[in-house]
C-alpha cells in the first residue's frame, strides 16, 4: 500500500510544527518564566499575612450561646 504524497507532506509539516513549540519551549523560553516556584511562594507568603479569623468554637460560644448548645445537641458536636 503506497502513502499519498499529501500525507507525506502533511506529515513533515506537523513534524516541523511540533519541532518548532519543543524547542521554542524548552530552549528558547527560560525556565524561570514557566516555573511555579516564584508564584507558590508569593502565595504561601501571601496566606500566612492574612489574619486569623477563627479562634475556635470556645471563643465563639462566648458571643453565640444558643448557636452553641444547638450545636452541641446535634450531630456536629465534635466538628469544630
Amino acid at each position: 500500500m503506497r502513502v499519498p504524497e499529501q500525507v507525506k507532506r502533511l506529515a513533515v509539516v506537523i513534524a516541523v510544527i511540533v519541532a518548532g513549540v519543543l524547542v521554542t519551549r524548552f530552549y528558547a523560553i527560560p525556565r524561570s518564566l514557566v516555573s511555579n516556584e516564584l508564584h507558590r511562594s508569593s502565595t504561601i507568603q501571601q496566606e500566612l499575612a492574612k489574619p486569623v479569623k477563627f479562634a475556635g468554637s470556645e471563643i465563639c460560644q462566648g458571643c453565640h450561646e444558643a448557636e452553641a448548645i444547638k450545636k452541641n445537641k446535634s450531630f456536629h458536636r465534635n466538628l469544630s
